[in-house]
């Protein structure tokens, strides 16, 4: 009988447990159940893109346009050279915007709307750029640049826009030849393209041993656009330097918020940025013009210095045009300051003192966005993406500065 009463009781108690556990999670439904519709729809939102809405997108263009009246430095030389007026084109895009049916024709009018600008970094990036631009960033895991393209919602946008995209056909456009035996040797780059600093490092390396003795080199950076510095300094200036060589700098910046991307440059062991921001009026008594220093009320100052490590001895030439830019256009600027080579052609694009270009999430669509946030400064004071850099030899725009130079040297 003892046993039966246990063996009674036993399953008692287990129906109890079983009993009150039901009832707690009932209980547990009744009470919460917009916590677990909240979490399935939140779930739902983090893998699935909704077509945007009208107001998504006015609000979108609403945040561009504060971006562009309070972080974006070039305004006023846009204005001036590009001939437009900010407030005439925001009307227009605004209601262009509102005429969108989907998310495709939205991002159409976006890039076009951009393109009013004639600014080369200022652009919405296409599904070509965030592919190219992830692959690059794949070394560069720490930068501010990786944590914006591999953030969900930029990954999800450019993942419904995805193309057939593959770089096979994509080059700096590297040709390295000798013009004259035992005279002049010839290299021209037309892309300073970041996929292709460690391909075409021993290559040039290479060339370079093999012309050693040479007492001319010809670089040419005629339309090169590039973006890359490291191609610049890790490529072609390390290997060549033949004495230390130093370059000193400020950015004008109109406020703190985008910082990151300046600092991450302190990860190259040949830039060093300096952390603190200072006041611009301590820059009174310097050629920058007055209003430069009124739209730009802080600067940051970086310097370069590449150490001796070459045994060429001879003379440099380097190409340039107006359509010679960004990291090209920073080459030029380098070289004038440092004596590392005799820059030759017309005033150069700019946009190359100016290290700072940033990219920015778009809030409701995901789009990323690449924008300058700093105005790079000339060594007699100018804005570098107004003005360019001089060349030492100036050639009319009608001749070729190669041909030129040729018969200077012969």
């Amino acid at each position: 009988m003892k046993k039966k009463y246990r063996r009674k009781n036993k399953k008692t108690n287990l129906f109890l447990i079983f009993f009150y556990i039901a009832i707690f999670i009932i209980a547990f439904l009744l009470f919460e159940p917009s916590k677990f519709l909240k979490e399935d729809n939140s779930t739902k939102k983090n893998t699935i893109l909704v077509q945007l809405t009208e107001k998504d997108k006015l609000e979108e263009f609403n945040f561009i346009i504060d971006l562009l009246e309070n972080d974006y430095p070039y305004l006023s030389i846009n204005e001036k050279y590009a001939e437009i007026n900010l407030n005439k084109i925001r009307e227009k895009y605004k209601e262009l915007i509102k005429e969108t049916k989907d998310d495709i024709n939205y991002e159409k009018i976006l890039s076009d709307f951009f393109k009013e600008f004639n600014q080369p970094n200022l652009y919405l990036l296409d599904s070509d750029n965030y592919y190219l631009y992830q692959q690059y960033l794949e070394t560069m895991d720490n930068s501010p640049w990786y944590k914006v393209i591999n953030s969900k919602m930029p990954s999800l946008r450019y993942g419904e826009y995805k193309n057939n995209f593959k770089n096979n056909d994509y080059f700096s456009g590297l040709s390295m030849t000798i013009l004259l035996e035992n005279k002049i040797a010839y290299i021209k780059i037309t892309d300073f393209s970041p996929l292709f600093v460690e391909t075409d490092k021993p290559l040039i390396e290479n060339f370079l041993k093999s012309i050693n003795d040479y007492p001319y080199l010809i670089i040419d950076i005629r339309d090169n656009q590039g973006q890359s510095i490291e191609y610049v300094l890790n490529n072609i200036v390390e290997p060549l330097a033949h004495d230390t060589l130093v370059m000193d700098s400020i950015i004008l910046e109109r406020n703190e918020n985008h910082k990151e991307f300046l600092n991450y440059y302190n990860n190259l062991p040949y830039i060093t940025i300096k952390n603190d921001y200072k006041n611009s009026s301590l820059l009174k008594d310097t050629p920058i013009s007055k209003e430069n220093l009124e739209s730009f009320p802080l600067y940051r100052e970086y310097n370069i210095r590449i150490n001796k490590k070459s045994s060429f001895k001879g003379e440099i030439f380097l190409l340039q045009n107006k359509n010679t830019k960004n990291a090209a256009d920073f080459f030029s600027q380098f070289s004038n300051i440092t004596d590392f080579a005799n820059t030759v052609g017309q005033f150069t694009g700019g946009n190359g003192v100016n290290l700072n270009t940033a990219f920015i999430e778009l809030p409701k669509s995901g789009f990323i966005l690449s924008m300058p946030v700093g105005m790079g400064i000339n060594e007699e004071g100018s804005s570098n993406t107004e003005f360019g850099t001089y060349p030492e030899i100036r050639v009319d725009e009608e001749a070729d500065s190669l041909n030129v130079l040729l018969e200077m040297l012969n």
